[in-house]
Formats: structure tokens, sequence, C-alpha cells
């Protein structure tokens, strides 16, 4: 019994640390609701759409000297409708442990850094597409 009970906190430590210690941050911003009435996890599969896929990362921010402040990143692909082409789209959000408080920080389509309007306009034109 010991043994099943070692193997499950070695298992348990592994998965922590696959982590890196931002699981609970991640749960976090696919829960939180940048557009109201819409988790993030669902607008960034919404973007994804069918066929693509969701990538959901987390690191400390570099932009801020605070242990306690997070960047999460969704990264996507969604392919074209015809199939010939990815796009890559990066949604960068900022969850502050202390004040619990998840923003957008930054949205990156296809290598380039977009505005909070422009990234908007060009998301909708992914979606025509």
């Amino acid at each position: 019994m010991r043994a099943v009970g070692r193997a499950a906190a070695v298992l348990l430590l592994a998965l922590v640390a696959a982590c890196g210690g931002y699981g609970a941050d991640i749960a976090a911003v696919k829960k939180a609701e940048t557009t109201p009435g819409v988790s993030n996890e669902a607008w960034a599969n919404d973007i994804a759409g069918a066929r693509g896929h969701v990538e959901w990362t987390a690191g400390k921010a570099a932009a801020y000297n605070n242990d306690d402040v997070v960047e999460v990143t969704a990264r996507i692909d969604r392919p074209t409708a015809g199939g010939g082409r990815i796009h890559k789209i990066e949604l960068h959000f900022i969850h502050n442990r202390q004040t619990a408080k998840i923003a957008v920080d930054s949205v990156v389509v296809d290598g380039r850094p977009q505005s909070l309007i422009g990234a908007a306009l060009n998301l909708m034109l992914l979606q025509l597409e």
C-alpha cells in the first residue's frame, strides 16, 4: 500500500512540475469573462473553430517586477476554410494573484501584434474566412 501512495505522490509532483505551478492561473483565466457572458476559454475555442487547436501556457510576466503577476497565453492554430493555411493567434492575458483581476494584455495575429481594435477586426475577418 505504501508503494501505491508513493507512486501517487510522485505522479502528483510530476503534474505540478509540468504545469510549472501555474495551473490555477490558467484555470482562473479560462473561467474569467473578458467579454461579458463568454468565458475566455469559450472565446479562444470559438476563434479556433471546429478544426482548430488551443494550447494554454503560463509563466511569470516579464513586463512586471512582481511574482504575483502571471502572463497566461492561449496559442490558437486556426486552419483556413480551404485548409491551405493555418492562422496563428495568441491571446495574452495578465492575472494578478493579489487582486484576482484578469485582463487581456495583447493579441498577436500571424506574428503581428495588434491593437485591441485591430485585433477585434482581424478576429472578425478570420471568422468570415
